[in-house]
């Protein structure tokens, strides 16, 4: 495979910055409204929005798309291309302005996954990690000030919501930056925590770099996310594989991230205790914080329209409809939603797409592993990398990241090394 060069399209400078631009400002959810659908839901279920970094993508997208004329794409491009397609042919029956914004975007990201997979290990820690983790860090540290200061801290120009929006349990305000939910902030402090663990492991790490993982690794104790929960139990599992491989390598990182996520955890472990012992649900839905439920309105809504589903960003809109609901609510499941939005069929696409991801994971090695286990239940059990703007671009970048690792030489990966040695 041959890297991307500053040569291999027009307008390199642009493209480049216009990468940049559009990772910093994805934790700023600012925008215009250009479709309002009616009804009580609330969120991005019956918005199309258009926000700043929607600009930066479009550059991207534009500039970007020369750089793939020929080129292989692997699995994590590949994904994106699936979720167009289906969303493609979702649009077709069943078109709405929520559905030509998400087929757009998808269409963007699509050759942006693309174009950073593509590019040489150097270009990437510049253009996607470091600004990546420059970008969560800033969040987290306002995510910090937010826990302490019970609530915002007068950034609503940038996103941060009123006081009314944040949620926390006992006496600790979960931390959001300026993104919409917890949630996502979790979301973004686990992929930036991840790759940046990848360029600490296979190119080793300065001391203010480490510093940089544990600062964006702080969210994670800090927004009583389940999914974050689970999946650093799944990238401790990962990263424990990388230390038996390679001590050297991989021991100093991982310690860095369980230090700088469970002694935030036990600053806020009252939030947590309390988030258990508030929720009044019964067995499975307690335990998923209602997932259940809404799992079965989406199997109810994709056994009603099988073939081409309701149509991308149409759910919310459906479940108003169809469904006697107080409060209605897009289903906690990218697959799930897929299948519901467009068909079937691209549900179960989606599905065995993300399967050849992991495996592509798991065949670079312990790291790439832990980078995929741990945004993957985020992308199982939760909805908005799929349904919010700043989301989906999380997901394409972490797609992309993937499939980097992947395209790598694998001689760079301590495993790969261990395994050549004791053939």
């Amino acid at each position: 495979m041959t890297a991307v060069t500053d040569r291999s399209g027009p307008f390199p400078l642009l493209l480049r910055g216009a990468l940049v631009v559009l990772i910093v400002m994805l934790p700023i959810e600012v925008g215009v409204i250009l479709d309002e659908a009616p009804g009580v839901a609330t969120g991005y279920g019956r918005l199309a929005v258009f926000h700043p970094f929607d600009l930066a993508l479009m550059v991207v997208a534009v500039l970007g798309f020369p750089y793939l004329i020929g080129r292989r794409l692997g699995w994590g491009t590949g994904t994106m291309l699936v979720l167009l397609v289906g969303a493609m042919v979702g649009l077709v029956f069943n078109a709405t302005p929520r559905g030509w914004m998400q087929v757009a975007r998808l269409a963007a990201l699509t050759v942006t996954a693309g174009y950073i997979s593509q590019l040489s290990d150097r270009e990437r820690t510049r253009l996607v990690v470091a600004p990546l983790m420059v970008t969560v860090g800033l969040q987290s540290l306002i995510g910090v000030a937010q826990v302490l200061n019970d609530g915002p801290i007068g950034l609503g120009t940038f996103g941060e919501r009123e006081l009314r929006y944040f949620y926390g349990f006992g006496d600790v305000v979960a931390a959001q930056g300026t993104t919409i939910h917890g949630y996502v902030l979790a979301g973004f402090a686990m992929v930036a925590t991840l790759v940046g663990m990848t360029r600490a492991v296979r190119r080793g790490a300065s001391p203010w770099w480490l510093v940089g993982i544990a600062v964006c690794a702080i969210p994670i104790g800090l927004t009583y996310s389940r999914m974050a929960l689970i999946g650093m139990i799944l990238v401790m599992g990962a990263l424990g594989w990388g230390v038996a491989r390679d001590r050297a390598r991989y021991l100093v990182p991982t310690v860095v991230v369980i230090v700088a996520i469970t002694v935030p955890a036990l600053f806020a472990l009252d939030g947590w205790t309390q988030r258990e012992l508030s929720d009044e649900r019964q067995g499975l839905d307690r335990l998923s914080t209602g997932r259940i439920t809404l799992m079965r309105e989406a199997a109810t809504m994709i056994g009603d329209h099988p073939i081409v589903g309701v149509g991308p960003g149409n759910y919310v809109t459906t479940i108003e409809a169809d469904f006697d609901v107080e409060v209605p609510k897009q289903v906690h499941s990218v697959p799930l939603l897929v299948a519901a939005e467009d068909g079937v069929v691209w549900g179960l696409a989606s599905l065995v797409m993300l399967a050849a991801v992991g495996l592509a994971a798991l065949r670079s090695g312990p790291v790439a592993t832990a980078l995929f286990l741990g945004f993957v239940p985020f992308w199982i059990l939760d909805k908005f990398p799929y349904t919010h703007p700043n989301g989906l671009v999380l997901t394409a970048i972490w797609l992309a990241m993937l499939e980097s690792l992947d395209r790598d030489d694998p001689a760079q990966e301590p495993s790969a090394q261990v395994t050549a040695a004791s053939a």
